[in-house]
């Protein structure tokens, strides 16, 4: 990410909200319906210590995700950051993205350890192995291990759909994006052996 300078602004600390902005260091700002405030350098502070200059800076990749109802600048304790490609993204929107993300990795993992062919050919010989039971009455120990690889894969593959499911739970009760944000999928269940 590339990020360059942008102006000055004036924030109100007691909200962090942008006040005034401004393309070059000013010697004096008007704050709308406020006062006059001179300023000399970034980072001081007006007489009540109220009011602060600080530095605009612009970026040129989009946040992945953005606070429900936010501008495309905001102030990050020490410059506004303004995000020219900014957009803003409802809760349920954000929610829905990472959804997906958690269904897709769920995908990924399954066919990475039994690809679709694999799981079709585990169908077939299960097939194959009940005939076989039905007409013989049990199966041998061969067989018997086949059955118990078969079905340790079957579970593997719904302790991840359940865990997608448990992750996805989590997804749709989180109320924040900014929260929603920083969280990660984990606890994914562990490669049978």
């Amino acid at each position: 990410m590339t990020t360059t300078a942008a102006g000055y602004s004036v924030i109100d600390t007691t909200d962090n909200s942008v006040l005034v902005s401004v393309p070059k260091l000013p010697k004096r700002v008007d704050v709308p319906n406020v006062l006059r405030i001179d300023f000399n350098k970034v980072g001081e502070t007006s007489a009540d210590g109220r009011f602060v200059l600080v530095e605009r800076l612009s970026v040129d990749q989009p946040h992945a995700l953005s606070v429900q109802g936010a501008t495309l600048e905001s102030y990050n304790g020490t410059a506004v950051v303004e995000d020219p490609q900014w957009q803003d993204v409802p809760l349920l929107g954000a929610q829905e993205q990472v959804i997906q993300g958690i269904k897709a990795d769920a995908g990924e993992l399954i066919l990475a350890v039994y690809p679709f062919f694999k799981q079709e050919n585990a169908k077939s010989r299960a097939l194959e192995l009940l005939k076989g039971r039905i007409v013989s009455g049990a199966w041998s120990a061969n067989e018997q291990l086949e059955v118990d690889a078969i079905q340790n894969g079957q579970n593997w593959i719904k302790q991840i759909q359940d865990h997608s499911n448990t992750l996805e739970a989590e997804v749709v009760a989180i109320t924040s994006v900014t929260t929603l944000a920083t969280w990660v999928p984990h606890s994914w269940p562990g490669v049978p052996a």
